[in-house]
């Protein structure tokens, strides 16, 4: 086995607000973890095992919750308060990049340096894909925008009705080099969305791979070596492979179970799932097949978060309760 956790938590953290963990993400080097949603987000401070509360609002859905890779702030996107910056330290963030009114992102992802921030923002009737260029500074730089596929001026106003596209999911490389898409191209959103990969220095289209068999609640990530793409929702996980451009291997959720978070382990070997169950799961990163299951004891499990080394797994249950463990490689 490539991937080898203990099978006893080697902490076991309870939220503030001892609500569902829908959103979790690890800091920079594994030192801090933060973990929330409906209500607010615990950052913990992992040598000390002591917590920061950020309160926040009551929400429905968390589209998306992680913390700047180096340690400025966070990257909150949720059904009630839309996309926003949230300080991790003293120091205040800085406003949210583009439009201040149109705040309405589903799914967005961040180079592993910090330096790109990619979204997908608006909703089915006014959608575009941005990139965004983050500097030392903190200043966001608009470095492509585009509109039904086609460029667009990031500082143009967004228009009912004015995109036909969606895009259900994003995933940027590790380098920024490359981005994969789940779009659907019609201004009613459907099942099947096209799953689409993009360079990541202009948005130009590099290839359609074909249709995904999940839904519209398609999420994406993508192996740490650039050679496969991995795209879910509650009910199955498909990997892609990026050079055929084909749909290699399936996994479908586990019995009654659900999916609710997906990480691929930097080694690029394992892929690691959440679900309904209570259950992490450790499936081939090839064919996906399961090769370890792990009761957490938790409750439903809504979130999941790896370091960036790969050396950490953080798990959030459905009590407010977040279990994590160490990996062997």
């Amino acid at each position: 086995m490539l991937v080898h956790p203990q099978e006893e938590f080697v902490r076991l953290l309870q939220n503030t607000m001892e609500r569902p963990v829908s959103g979790l993400s690890f800091g920079p080097a594994g030192l801090t973890l933060v973990a929330g949603g409906s209500g607010g987000y615990d950052v913990w401070r992992l040598a000390r095992t002591s917590n920061t509360f950020i309160p926040s609002h009551a929400t429905k859905d968390v589209y998306g919750c992680v913390c700047d890779p180096l340690g400025r702030w966070l990257y909150v996107s949720d059904y009630v308060g839309g996309f926003r910056l949230l300080a991790l330290g003293d120091k205040e963030p800085p406003p949210i990049p583009g439009s201040a009114d149109e705040r309405h992102v589903t799914s967005f992802d961040i180079t592993s340096n910090g330096g790109q921030l990619v979204m997908s923002r608006g909703g089915a009737s006014l959608n575009r894909l941005e990139c965004w260029k983050v500097r030392a500074n903190g200043a966001f730089t608009a470095q492509w925008s585009l509109c039904d596929g086609e460029s667009i001026d990031p500082a143009e106003p967004y228009l009912f009705n004015q995109a036909k596209w969606f895009t259900n999911g994003v995933a940027v490389s590790r380098d920024g080099k490359l981005l994969v898409t789940a779009e659907s191209r019609s201004s009613a959103s459907g099942d099947r969305p096209l799953i689409v990969s993009r360079r990541g220095a202009s948005g130009k289209l590099v290839a359609e791979l074909g249709r995904s068999a999940t839904g519209f609640a398609a999420r994406l990530a993508i192996a740490s070596h650039g050679k496969a793409a991995y795209v879910w929702d509650k009910s199955m996980v498909e990997r892609w492979d990026l050079k055929t451009g084909k749909c290699t291997s399936t996994l479908a959720a586990p019995g009654r179970g659900y999916f609710s978070g997906l990480a691929v382990h930097p080694a690029g070997r394992i892929v690691i799932t959440a679900s309904g169950d209570g259950q992490v799961r450790f499936a081939d990163a090839i064919d996906l097949s399961v090769i370890r299951e792990i009761k957490c004891g938790i409750g439903k499990l809504h979130a999941i978060a790896l370091s960036q080394d790969g050396a950490l797994i953080a798990a959030g249950g459905a009590k407010g309760q977040i279990a994590i463990w160490d990996t062997e490689l």
